[in-house]
């Protein structure tokens, strides 16, 4: 009997040493979270000439949240530099004529296409689908709000957006 009970209090002992690597490995381990990836907006450049356009995209891509809430801080986008106004006024052509913005650099939730939407920071392939199937269900949206009937779109995401998007 004495035998058995030995057999016994190692086995225990292995199943707590067990544990306690399993949990050190498992809080040590490094977060694999994915880093989020921050695009500045085009519009931006759009109505400002290139001395403010350049500072405010550096600023714009300082101040925006680059760090997931559980992992470590993303590398920094590239910063643009501008250097003329002409080179502001040929960006924002090209941009215009490419995507459906209205003057106010908003993109216009029932007209943009899908890659438009996908231009919004937060807005992948996956959710600019559902938004488009939204659209398409619903005749429209007939108020931004009306996008937190989406799928995906919830009350953070819509505050994220809500400086960036329009209906008319």
């Amino acid at each position: 009997m004495r035998e058995r009970g030995k057999e016994w209090l190692v086995l225990a002992l292995t199943g707590v040493l067990l544990i306690a690597v399993c949990l050190t490995a498992a809080l040590s381990a490094p977060d694999y979270a994915p880093p989020t990836v921050v695009y500045p907006a085009e519009e931006t450049a759009a109505s400002m000439t290139s001395s403010t356009a350049a500072a405010t995209l550096a600023t714009d891509s300082s101040a925006s949240p680059l760090a997931t809430a559980s992992g470590p801080p993303a590398e920094p986008p590239p910063t643009a530099t501008l250097t003329s106004a002409a080179s502001v006024t040929t960006a924002a052509s090209s941009s215009a004529a490419a995507t459906d913005v209205s003057p106010a650099g908003k993109i216009n939730l029932n007209t943009a296409s899908q890659e438009e939407l996908m231009q919004l920071n937060g807005i992948g392939e996956v959710l600019s689908a559902r938004i488009l199937e939204y659209r398409e269900t619903h005749g429209g949206f007939d108020s931004i709000e009306e996008l937190r009937n989406v799928s995906g779109i919830g009350e953070k995401r819509f505050e994220s957006l809500r400086g960036h998007i329009t209906v008319d």
